[in-house]
């Protein structure tokens, strides 16, 4: 009898030590406090450096209001959210990819000091990424100034800082913040080891949902957007360089078959009195990238194309147009870029476009602009100028953010996958291609069905090109000329690759007898162009030419 009490006693102490040894305390050490330091960014603080250990579940969040939002917080201005960030191949040093992991509920504090909340949030896998503990804070009505809420200090593991538009944001809608979410897509401040210890705590126990490992939520569909630069509206960020020359923010590709329809800049306010005297001027640029990626600004950099110059005549967002060239899909990048300088001036107080922290990247290639006049001579700048032969000064990722923006026209039209203008034999060949290597969406699928298939080819042939199967040389007609340009490429029943123009109507990569039955089959032959053809019926005498054909080809193979 005294046995079994000991064993329960023992059962008892044995459960409660690993109830203890679930529970974690994950970031600040608890009880949080005011350290009288608090961002004015609204936005998403990550502990990169806290990590919250697999098959763990968030069961109560702390997180400490600052002392110095005491009045909007007593009026429910200031709101804050939970997140967990999934980290992908990196470290808690920082580096990776990190992505929005679960979101919790939106919590509006009534009073400042330590706040806390229940959250049962799903079990952290055990797999490759990490996890950490993040959160959105932000006052309503509020971008930035004023909107960060939660206390910090020094001493931190590590933090980056992610910043979004929160001006629209409500208890009841906060836009894009959703799992799924690419952070890395938005402007970044980082703070090291050491850097800042926000006074945020994820206290956690073992158990929850559990999710299948390292399940990184498909992200959201890309933004159908076509700006390229800083996020609009642009703004007034109190730094300008005093540099003449030309920021290209490398950070920033374009679009292929895009052409840059607006240009927009925001000079920096304490350049007013001069702007208002029209002294300075800015010219949009494309400046080329060759051996080189988005990512890390290597590589051979040139002017490409040159827009038309502008001189502003008072401060504040600045628009105007360009039909710029369309940007060649041909491999090497294209980024946003711009000259700028104040007149008769080279170098102290020639910068006039204002910038920030938190770009993609950024080269300022250093020119001497002491006689350019805009609109008549900018000397040396000129298509294939060789940038990366001049003074140059760099700004990595999180670095400058200069407020520019180009505006892209969207893209060419459905089914000119090569951005050329046309729709000719190189895009229906790209997509039977795409077809053959079982394609599932994108441009490609054309009737939006998830995949690319023998019905998005049909899409292509007859309602965007609206032609025939057999129109060989895409002149909208299927009739003998098309035999006599696909018998003269000599690749009947060769089994060497062949394109449309040259016999492979059915995009199997071969011309062969099967490429007759589908356009016979499509039943356009000697009818002439598809519109002018809908209330025709085909000919017995197609089977017959079919077999002439066939014969021809025999003999051209034989010869």
């Amino acid at each position: 009898m005294r046995a079994r009490y000991f064993v329960a006693i023992l059962a008892t102490i044995l459960v409660a030590c690993s109830t203890l040894q679930a529970q974690m305390e994950i970031g600040a050490e608890l009880p949080l406090m005011d350290f009288e330091q608090v961002d004015g960014w609204s936005g998403l603080p990550v502990m990169f450096g806290h990590s919250i250990p697999a098959g763990q579940s968030v069961d109560t969040v702390h997180y400490y209001a600052d002392d110095d939002r005491a009045f909007e917080v007593e009026d429910s201005f200031f709101h804050f959210v939970p997140v967990i960030v999934q980290q992908q191949n990196g470290s808690l040093n920082g580096e990776g990819d990190f992505y929005l992991w679960e979101v919790g509920e939106v919590h509006t504090p009534a009073e400042i000091g330590e706040n806390a909340i229940k959250w049962s949030s799903p079990q952290i896998p055990d797999d490759d990424c990490l996890y950490h503990p993040g959160a959105l804070a932000w006052q309503e009505g509020v971008d930035d100034q004023g909107g960060g809420l939660i206390s910090f200090g020094g001493g931190g593991e590590g933090m980056h800082f992610f910043n979004v538009a929160t001006t629209d944001f409500t208890p009841d809608d906060i836009g894009g913040i959703e799992a799924g979410l690419n952070l890395r897509s938005l402007p970044v401040h980082t703070s090291g080891a050491g850097g800042r210890a926000y006074q945020l705590n994820f206290e956690t126990k073992a158990g929850g949902e559990a999710r299948p490992a390292c399940d990184a939520p498909p992200p959201p569909p890309p933004p159908s957007e076509t700006e390229i630069g800083a996020p609009l509206p642009l703004s007034d960020k109190e730094n300008v360089d005093g540099w003449s020359g030309i920021p290209v923010m490398f950070g920033n590709q374009l679009t292929p078959g895009e052409t840059v329809e607006i240009v927009r800049y925001y000079p920096d306010d304490n350049r007013e009195f001069d702007i208002e005297d029209e002294l300075y001027s800015m010219v949009p640029l494309i400046v080329k990238q060759e051996d080189g990626s988005v990512e890390g600004g290597e590589g051979f950099f040139s002017v490409w194309e040159i827009g038309p110059a502008h001189t502003p005549t008072e401060g504040g967002q600045q628009e105007f147009a360009w039909s710029s060239s369309p940007i060649p899909d041909d491999g090497d990048l294209y980024h946003p870029a711009a000259l700028q300088w104040l007149m008769d001036t080279d170098d102290a107080n020639g910068g006039l476009i204002s910038f920030g922290t938190g770009g993609d990247g950024m080269h300022f290639f250093n020119v001497d602009t002491t006689d350019y006049i805009p609109g008549e001579d900018i000397g040396e700048v000129e298509p294939d100028l060789d940038l990366s032969a001049l003074q140059t000064h760099t700004s990595g990722i999180g670095g400058r953010e200069y407020q520019m923006n180009f505006e892209m026209s969207g893209g060419g039209d459905p089914g000119d996958f090569n951005r050329d203008g046309v729709l000719d034999a190189a895009d229906i060949n790209d997509l039977s291609d795409q077809v053959r290597n079982n394609g599932t969406g994108g441009e490609y699928d054309l009737n939006d069905d998830g995949s690319v298939d023998s019905a998005d080819r049909t899409v292509w042939v007859t309602d965007l090109k609206n032609t025939w199967y057999g129109d060989a040389n895409l002149d909208g007609e299927f009739n003998s000329t098309d035999f006599v340009v696909v018998f003269q490429g000599g690749l009947f029943e060769t089994d060497s690759p062949a394109g449309w123009e040259l016999g492979d109507w059915d995009g199997d990569g071969l011309f062969n007898s099967s490429d007759f039955v589908i356009a016979f089959q499509d039943g356009g032959f000697e009818l002439g162009p598809r519109n002018d053809a809908a209330n025709v019926v085909p000919e017995p005498s197609s089977v017959l030419l079919l077999a002439v054909g066939l014969l021809i080809g025999a003999l051209m193979r034989r010869r």
